[in-house]
């Protein structure tokens, strides 16, 4: 029988166990003793694992939720001030309404509608100049430009409660800022009239004009009246 000192050593089955120390899978490998042997040999042989699986906080941990961020919400565009639009050179559509205004400046006031934007005077579709100016502002127009009339305001908005039978110079609504009817102007010298069939400022909306005539008559069918350097009018009945 071969010496038993020759015969190979059986080795033993070694226990292992897992521990969750700190979040960290550590796996420990029992270190067996052959006996009689080298503890040395077996020790390299078998030896002490530890084996890092990886940090739990990362591996299992659930994969953090996607966070969506809300898209802002579209901006309206800025709404017109109740003050109007000052004076100044605006794109129609884009920047001023078409719609019909009414000034709220001096005497100085001027005002343009254009077709575009190259400073000539074929651009000029239409004009107009006197305190309290009324302008009929089209969606066809390219431009709208003024000076010395302070604020454009909606002229629905500058009516009064009840229509007058006395105003001074300025342009009127006939119906909703004046009464139609027959007026005398408090000053001759100077004064001019127009009545208007619209506020376009266009010579083809002029009906009937005066000047230095102190007495009109404006009719129901009127669209407007335009008054400069007459003074007061008072209705005569």
């Amino acid at each position: 029988m071969p010496d038993e000192e020759t015969q190979p050593k059986k080795k033993k089955k070694v226990p292992t166990w897992v521990w969750i120390v700190a979040g960290v899978f550590v796996l420990v490998v029992a270190v067996a003793s052959g006996g009689g042997g080298d503890s040395s040999n077996d020790a390299s042989d078998e030896g002490v694992a530890v084996v890092e699986e990886g940090d739990s906080t990362t591996q299992d941990a659930a994969e953090p939720e996607e966070v969506m961020e809300a898209e802002p919400e579209a901006e309206e565009p800025a709404a017109r001030e109740e003050t109007g639009y000052s004076d100044g050179t605006y794109f129609v559509g884009d920047e001023i309404e078409a719609a019909i205004y009414r000034s709220t400046g001096g005497g100085s006031c001027y005002w343009e509608r254009l077709s575009g934007f190259g400073g000539s005077f074929d651009e000029i579709i239409a004009n107009g100049s006197g305190p309290q100016s009324i302008a009929g502002i089209s969606s066809t127009d390219i431009g709208f430009s003024s000076s010395g009339c302070g604020s454009w305001v909606p002229v629905e908005s500058t009516f009064p409660d009840a229509a007058l039978t006395s105003f001074g110079d300025g342009d009127y609504v006939v119906g909703s800022h004046i009464e139609p009817g027959t007026y005398r102007a408090e000053i001759l010298d100077g004064c001019y009239w127009d009545r208007l069939s619209g506020f376009g400022g266009s010579f083809s909306e002029i009906i009937a004009n005066g000047f230095e005539q102190p007495i009109v008559e404006i009719s129901s069918s009127d669209a407007g009246f335009v008054s400069d350097g007459c003074g007061t009018w008072s209705r005569q009945g």
